[in-house]
């Protein structure tokens, strides 16, 4: 071991870094951190939309949404998934598979920051606002500075040691929130917006070099580790690409075929309608992930039961909440928002059909991943990015824009024709328990129109 390779500070060795709990204690309180962890952002990203939304004009969200995208899709079509092969690899803790993987991800996010400054200039001509020729170049020095953050951030991640990730996420979702509003306040401009939103990449990559996991991040290349790497994440590559594609594309036909400002007023339903969703790609990601990837590794029998026991639990959680919300929607939206964002409630409403649909089918992804089955996403994606953009101008040109947001509402029915086609052919589908989801959906649903209909009589 060379001395750059030495850990630094008050590290933990091997034995410590895997922490003596049983697995299953070990996820489930990384879940609970990972829960928390997402319940605190949201309540910041509502206080800050809340805030935001009588202090700025719905055109100034519309072009940091697309600025945003521009980042984003970048980094999707460029994921070779070293993040994911850290994971998952039985040489993720090597420090020189760890460190080829910061060489890649790092000579990454510089190319792609190159790569938005080029893109800029035909971007804002296409979507015909020519803020957007300076917008992106400085919003996407955000990819740049995230690229060089420390592989330390994996390797946590990896062993189930989420608290200090979720400190670092927090603080930066703080500070972020606070600048946002100061600047927006000033300024009452877009730029707040773009400013405020490097101040959470800034600070996280900066904190991530001095976490102490045994080594430290630096420039090196081991051919048979990037072959590893490459070979594991090709398919993932391939799938994020198209992800992007089939996930993103609204917002910018949206941005294309009507204005900035719908497109600003179509965000902020998005942000509610997938408030459950992201919480179930959180917890799968962040902690199932790692853990069905360790029981296929270790005891690969213990497999299925352990996910459908999880399954149970997510489905009866995550879907009733998403049927009231869907029968409850634009009520939800009067509420918040004013009449400028009136608009979102019929949006947020058939929108929570894409979000039940995805907390249904981000574990059966996940559960492939972790059997190493990661062509199955590219093959969703590619059926997905196929609905999307064949069903959006003909939904436009029969209904305007409702028919854009029904085609997107919808968007998951051909991802639950390919991963359940997949669970099936390798022979891990349970038919009769796949279906207590829509249920407790329709049972929640409802709920909520029972709701509805007693606020209606009692109002009159």
């Amino acid at each position: 071991m060379s001395a750059s390779d030495k850990p630094i500070g008050l590290t933990l060795s091997p034995p410590e870094v895997v922490a003596p709990r049983p697995l299953r204690r070990l996820a489930i309180d990384a879940a609970k951190l990972e829960l928390l962890a997402y319940v605190a952002g949201q309540l910041l990203r509502f206080c800050s939309s809340l805030i935001l939304s009588r202090l700025l004009f719905p055109e100034a969200f519309g072009l940091s949404v697309t600025v945003g995208l521009v980042g984003q899709g970048l980094v999707m079509v460029s994921n070779v998934g070293a993040s994911q092969s850290v994971v998952q690899s039985k040489r993720g803790d090597d420090p020189l598979f760890l460190n080829t993987a910061f060489t890649i991800l790092a000579v990454r996010g510089v190319a792609l920051w190159l790569v938005a400054c080029v893109l800029a200039y035909p971007l804002a001509v296409f979507l015909r606002q020519p803020e957007l020729s300076l917008l992106i170049p400085v919003g996407c020095l955000n990819v740049l500075i995230t690229g060089l953050s420390s592989t330390s951030l994996i390797t946590l991640r990896r062993h189930l040691r989420v608290r200090p990730l979720i400190v670092i996420e927090v603080a930066a979702q703080v500070l972020t929130l606070i600048l946002n509003i100061a600047l927006a306040w000033y300024f009452r401009s877009v730029w707040a917006l773009i400013a405020a939103g490097l101040v959470g990449p800034v600070f996280s990559t900066v904190v991530s070099h001095f976490l102490k996991v045994g080594y430290r991040s630096r420039f090196q290349w081991d051919p048979t580790a990037w072959r590893e790497i490459y070979d594991y994440g090709r398919w993932i590559q391939r799938s994020s690409a198209l992800c992007f594609v089939c996930s993103q594309a609204d917002r910018f036909l949206i941005a294309h075929f009507v204005s900035m400002a719908v497109l600003g007023v179509y965000n902020f339903a998005l942000l509610l309608a997938d408030a459950v969703s992201a919480a179930v790609v959180r917890v799968t990601h962040g902690v199932l992930f790692p853990v069905f990837s360790q029981i296929h590794r270790e005891q690969p029998e213990r497999l299925m039961p352990a996910y459908y026991r999880v399954r149970l639990r997510a489905d009866v959680v995550t879907m009733l909440p998403m049927g009231i919300l869907a029968a409850l929607g634009q009520v939800v939206v009067n509420l918040l928002f004013d009449a400028r964002y009136a608009e979102a409630g019929w949006m947020l409403q058939l929108l929570c059909i894409r979000a039940a649909m995805s907390c249904l089918m981000v574990p059966v992804e996940t559960l492939l991943f972790s059997i190493g089955q990661t062509q199955y996403g590219f093959y969703r994606d590619l059926a997905r990015s196929a609905w999307v953009l064949g069903g959006m101008p003909l939904g436009w040109h029969l209904a305007g824009m409702p028919g854009l947001v029904g085609v997107v509402a919808l968007s998951e029915i051909p991802t639950a024709i390919v991963l359940m086609t997949a669970l099936a052919r390798h022979g891990r589908l349970r038919p009769m328990r796949e279906a207590l989801g829509p249920l407790v959906f329709g049972l929640g649903y409802g709920v909520g129109a029972l709701l509805l209909a007693a606020a209606t009589k009692g109002a009159s």
